[in-house]
C-alpha cells in the first residue's frame, strides 16, 4: 500500500505545483490531501487509499517510478536541486491511447484488439512495439519500461510483460492528463 500513497502524494503534489508556486501553500496542500486520504470513510472504517487498493490493487512498478520521478521533480524544482528532465506530454497521450484499446479488446467491445489473449509471443511483440515507440519519443520514459522490465525478469514473478508496462493509475492519470491539455490548450494559445 506505500506504493499506492506514493503515487497519490505525486499526484497531488503535480496538482498543487500547477496552481501554486508558493512553496508553503503547495505542501499544506499536500498534507491536507494526505490527512483527507487517511480518514476512515464514514462507517466502512476503511480510509479512502484502502478503498481504492481494494477495488485496483497495487499499483505497477512502472507507475511508481514515474510517480517517484514527478515526486523528485516538485522537491527539486521548490529547493533549487538539479532535476530530472520531465516525461514529454506525448507520453501520456500514448499511453491513454494503448490503455484504451486495451480496454476496448477486454471489455470484447474489439475483440481484434485483445492483446491480453493472445499467445504469448505476439503479445510480447505487440508490447515491446509500443514501449519502443514510447522510449523513441521520450528517454525518460524509456529508462522507467527498462528498470520496470529488468526488475520483472530478475524477480521471479508470474506476472506477463502486460501488467508491468499497464497500471489502471497510470492509465487513469494518462487520460485525465490528456484532456487537461485538451482543455488548456486553447487558453496557452
Amino acid at each position: 500500500m506505500l506504493w499506492l500513497w506514493i503515487v497519490y502524494l505525486a499526484v497531488v503534489a503535480w496538482i498543487a505545483a500547477h496552481y501554486t508556486q508558493k512553496i508553503l501553500p503547495k505542501y499544506l496542500i499536500c498534507l491536507l490531501c494526505a490527512i483527507i486520504g487517511s480518514v476512515p470513510l464514514f462507517f466502512a472504517h476503511y480510509s479512502a487509499i484502502e478503498m481504492v487498493y481494494a477495488f485496483f490493487g497495487a499499483p505497477s512498478l512502472l507507475c511508481v517510478l514515474i510517480a517517484l520521478g514527478a515526486l523528485w521533480r516538485v522537491l527539486a524544482l521548490d529547493f533549487g536541486i538539479r532535476a530530472l528532465a520531465p516525461l514529454k506530454p506525448i507520453s501520456f497521450v500514448l499511453y491513454a491511447a494503448f490503455g484504451a484499446v486495451l480496454l476496448l479488446g477486454a471489455l470484447n467491445i474489439a475483440p481484434s484488439l485483445d492483446i491480453y489473449h493472445f499467445e504469448p509471443l505476439y503479445q510480447n511483440l505487440i508490447i515491446l512495439g509500443v514501449m519502443g515507440v514510447m522510449i523513441a519519443l521520450d528517454s525518460v520514459m524509456g529508462i522507467f519500461f527498462a528498470v520496470s522490465c529488468i526488475i520483472l525478469l530478475g524477480g521471479g514473478d508470474d506476472k506477463s510483460i502486460i501488467e508491468v508496462v499497464f497500471c489502471p493509475y497510470l492509465w487513469l492519470y494518462s487520460v485525465g492528463y490528456t484532456l487537461f491539455m485538451i482543455f488548456t490548450l486553447p487558453k496557452r494559445l
